[in-house]
């Protein structure tokens, strides 16, 4: 049998959390971690792109890593590991924001971030250094906001960017053969 990080990992996130809680993070996060909801600041993304033709590859790899991020994460990852929550662990934590009801492996927020943003980077470094300080955020807001483990969030950043790099790769070819403009 495997060792069962959780309890350890509750601790160092209720010592950490105690270490930088404040006002200002209180009220900042909750807004920060709703960005990463259902993935829709990177679907808008995604979709402003696609009026611009030199940004269109890019628009479709990231529809694309935002599928296999929902295929592998969210349909068989969170079903299959089944982690609990640190709050389901630690009942005395209270929420900034409504108890997310999936698994908690690995972070989807963190995962759908960050490969959203690697999709971006390798189109764009300037645009793509951005998008990955803002994935960054929202993955550091599931961990202040005690709704993940810091594996879960490691997972999903660097399953996330695979993921990612992924979908780029992929975008050039099905740009070749449906030829799609993107010029």
């Amino acid at each position: 049998m495997l060792y069962d990080f959780s309890l350890t990992e509750v601790e160092l996130l209720l010592n950490w959390q105690s270490l930088i809680e404040c006002a200002f993070l209180n009220k900042i996060l909750p807004l920060l971690t709703a960005l990463g909801n259902y993935s829709l600041l990177w679907l808008t993304v995604a979709a402003t792109m696609l009026f611009f033709p030199a940004y269109r590859r890019c628009s479709l790899a990231i529809f694309l890593a935002i599928i296999f991020c929902f295929l592998l994460g969210n349909l068989c990852l969170k079903p299959l590991i089944d982690r609990p929550r640190p709050f389901e662990i630690n009942t005395g934590v209270f929420l900034l924001i409504n108890a997310p009801t999936d698994a908690s492996f690995p972070s989807g927020h963190s995962l759908h971030a960050f490969a959203a943003a690697t999709v971006v980077f390798c189109a764009n470094r300037k645009l793509g250094a951005t998008a990955l300080f803002v994935a960054f955020l929202i993955a550091f807001s599931r961990f202040y906001l005690l709704v993940h483990y810091p594996t879960d969030i490691l997972a999903g950043i660097a399953l996330g960017a695979f993921l990612g790099l992924t979908a780029w790769k992929i975008s050039r070819i099905l740009i070749s053969k449906l030829g799609i403009n993107c010029e």
